[in-house]
């Protein structure tokens, strides 16, 4: 059985990545161990983080054996969080930091804790969802391999 968690502490990062875009981190503490999980849902994500703090404050209360039990200690069911998206997304990231702050607990990876097998390495990711005009267009060449010196035009 996994280590049962009682959480203690919520505090929130934002990283401003572009002029129009920030990324948002909650970092989750059980006074032993913490784990930091993302929770930007783009304009939701002030939302995401109201229902986090008072999520948080709520399972307080609670020994947390099991990260499923998160939505039925909070009184939530399935059709709720299907229908409120920022909901949803702050019930993921407190189930997410259950899993990491038992794992670390266990003094075990993420993936081997999640009954994974750890690998020395794995394919690149590129999240490439932003806008490659303007500004990106280095990173566009880059990408696309157009390195050619076009400076010297006439």
């Amino acid at each position: 059985m996994a280590h049962p968690i009682r959480l203690k502490s919520l505090k929130f990062h934002t990283v401003s990545v572009t002029e129009r875009t920030d990324w948002t981190f909650a970092e989750v503490s059980d006074g032993d161990a913490v784990y930091i999980v993302e929770v930007t849902a783009g304009a939701a994500t002030k939302q995401v983080v109201d229902h986090l703090v008072q999520m948080v404050s709520k399972l307080r209360q609670h020994d947390i054996d099991y990260e499923s039990e998160i939505a039925a200690l909070l009184g939530m069911d399935s059709a709720r969080l299907q229908n409120d998206h920022s909901l949803a997304v702050a019930v993921s990231s407190v189930r997410t930091a259950i899993v990491g702050l038992q794992a670390s607990h266990d003094r075990q990876g993420l993936t081997k804790f999640l009954g994974g097998e750890p690998r020395d390495s794995v394919p690149l990711y590129a999240n490439i969802n932003r806008s490659l005009s303007g500004r990106y267009q280095a990173l566009l060449a880059y990408i696309t391999g157009d390195f050619n010196d076009h400076s010297n035009r006439g």
